[in-house]
């Protein structure tokens, strides 16, 4: 089971905030490409979702150089980000109020500013599911 390992790198990312150690280290892992990789992927958003503000940013960063540097497979990356939003995040919001504003203003931009790593259609259909589910959480809120 390679979770345990990529937690690990995690909490040492969040300590150190050495992205290229933590590279070095995902790169050791080799984990298997597809079904694999996307789902240490949204392993790896819950896990950042719910670091403390200052740790997200080194993480974030270390998520767009796996793909950026072909350590993890691109496919897995859209694949990956898709699951997480659909099978995980409406839960993960209950214990991550924010978790809206962390993947619109800090993952997304984090995979799409240097690294270029999803389409514009992309990061509107995820921008778009993030603050539609909290608009609708919003609504049931001011009707109860």
């Amino acid at each position: 089971e390679l979770r345990p390992k990529v937690d690990s790198i995690l909490r040492g990312l969040a300590a150190s905030h050495d992205i290229g150690e933590s590279l070095r280290q995902f790169r050791e892992l080799s984990a298997p490409a597809g079904e694999c990789q996307k789902d240490l992927l949204s392993h790896m958003l819950v896990h950042i979702s719910e670091a403390a503000g200052a740790a997200r940013l080194p993480m974030w960063g270390c998520v767009a150089q796996l793909f950026a540097e072909d350590v993890f497979q691109r496919e897995a990356l859209v694949a990956g980000l898709d699951a997480f939003m659909a099978d995980i995040f409406g839960d993960l919001k209950c214990d991550v109020p924010k978790l809206p504003i962390i993947v619109t203003e800090e993952l997304l931009p984090a995979l799409t500013g240097q690294a270029g790593l999803l389409s514009a259609s992309d990061v509107a259909r995820l921008k778009e599911k993030a603050l539609s589910d909290e608009d609708e959480d919003g609504g049931r809120e001011a009707e109860s």
